[in-house]
């Protein structure tokens, strides 16, 4: 782990909430519930008559004066509707009233939502909307995520061995960044379990560059001390717990609102994710002598004596305190969540666009009216062509490349320079024409590593 400053948490949080609704009284379930049905059927197939491809969707206001909603042409396994706006997706099923266990309407709340107005406030717009055709209902906790962002460390290479886990090593996995050419792997972050218990850590700046719908949290950092500008990265730590898991938590008996009880011990759902993993603080050469190692009593030995040496530094326990105490009034409101996903589309559509050529060379007829307006927007507002886009990426993949080679001295087993070279005379064209000084650095700084 490289530490760049003194380690600072600079969020804690509920990232994610499932939660599933049972109707309590069959009166409204036949009344109320059976009419949403017969609505959302209708608009369902409305939905399929769309002239679009892949998920169709129609918007409604279901009667409910709670703002429109998109319906889906599709359901979601064995949720017959597929309901979703800004804020949240709610799947909706035909279940029996007396026979079926599974929750009637199971809603999974968009983390932007819970960030801007909180768990408590979303849980109560959520539950005016379900009830309004459910009546009163029965609320479980299918699914919850923890999530804790840490400014001023970098998991490193070596870092795998230095976790010590409850849980074997089928259950570990480590997310590599696999480069074209194979002239260098970086970690982009590690996974522990699966499904019903899975703890994962990763580099939620780089996280947030591919997806900038995600920068909301980046308010909280800052108030919490986050300075952009150092270029320091926040590591998520992020604790996944879906129903199976939950379930082991729930008193014998219990009859009361679920969602309350786990809300009021969010700290004790975190410790448990925490007390199941453990990084801790090794020098390279016990982390190579584990590595080596097939003694299982050895490798205990040197996790022991390490974690017990007051002199080295334990950020596991800069970990254990859950505090998610913040009021979200404090945030400036969202901005452009739309256009943000927009923009998010078009990075894909690029990528797409990018991947399908690599790939299989076609010659999409039915799409060139898209690439012909986009092609267009890139030229107007970034100054550069998608064929010149196209080159900047490759240049700033090979300038990051030849950088990580320089810093941790990596012997490629492929050189990448004789593929680049390939592409300076075109580099050298680009220079000619292109006037973004974003896009033109990385291929000045490619065409010198060259020369």
């Amino acid at each position: 782990m490289k530490v760049m400053q003194t380690p600072k948490v600079v969020s804690q949080h509920v990232d994610t909430l499932v939660v599933g609704y049972r109707p309590n009284h069959k009166d409204s379930f036949f009344r109320l519930y059976s009419s949403m049905l017969e609505k959302l059927e209708i608009l369902k197939s409305q939905a399929r008559e769309e002239d679009s491809f892949g998920s169709k969707f129609v918007e409604s206001d279901l009667g409910l004066s709670l703002g429109n909603f998109r319906i889906s042409s599709r359901g979601n396994g064995k949720y017959a509707y597929y309901v979703e706006n800004e804020s949240f997706i709610a799947f909706i099923g035909r279940f029996d009233f007396d026979r079926d266990d599974l929750p009637h309407v199971v809603v999974r709340f968009r983390s932007h939502f819970l960030f801007q107005v909180g768990v408590k406030k979303a849980l109560d717009l959520v539950d005016r909307f379900v009830n309004s055709f459910c009546g009163s209902t029965t609320r479980q906790l299918n699914e919850i995520h923890l999530a804790t962002d840490v400014w001023g460390i970098r998991y490193e290479y070596l870092d795998g061995l230095r976790f010590q886990t409850k849980m074997g090593r089928k259950n570990f996995c480590e997310i590599m960044d696999f480069r074209e050419y194979g002239r260098y792997t970086r970690v982009q972050g590690y996974h522990f379990g699966k499904g019903d218990f899975l703890f994962r850590i990763y580099d939620k700046t780089k996280k947030i560059q591919q997806s900038p719908s995600e920068s909301y949290v980046i308010q909280k950092w800052t108030m919490n001390g986050y300075e952009k500008d150092l270029g320091f990265p926040v590591q998520r730590h992020e604790l996944q717990l879906r129903r199976a898991e939950i379930k082991k938590f729930i008193p014998r008996d219990y009859s009361h609102d679920e969602v309350i009880f786990f809300l009021e011990k969010l700290d004790s759902l975190w410790f448990y994710g925490l007390s199941k993993i453990e990084f801790v603080s090794l020098t390279n050469d016990e982390v190579l002598r584990i590595g080596s190692s097939d003694n299982a009593n050895t490798k205990r030995s040197i996790y022991f004596r390490a974690k017990n040496d007051s002199s080295r530094f334990h950020f596991w326990q800069i970990l254990q305190c859950w505090d998610d105490s913040f009021d979200p009034e404090q945030l400036q409101p969202l901005r452009a969540v739309k256009e943000a996903k927009a923009k998010t589309a078009e990075r894909l559509l690029k990528g797409f666009f990018a991947s399908a050529y690599k790939a299989l060379g076609c010659n999409p007829y039915e799409l060139s009216r898209l690439v012909i307006s986009l092609n267009q927007r890139l030229k107007d507002f970034e100054g550069v062509n998608l064929h010149e886009y196209a080159l900047s990426k490759v240049a700033g993949d090979f300038v990051k490349n030849e950088r990580l080679i320089s810093r941790y001295g990596i012997n490629p087993t492929h050189d990448y320079r004789l593929v680049a070279s390939e592409a300076l005379y075109q580099f050298n064209q680009v220079l000619l024409s292109v006037n973004n000084p974003e896009y033109t650095k990385d291929i000045i700084k490619a065409v010198g590593l060259l020369s």
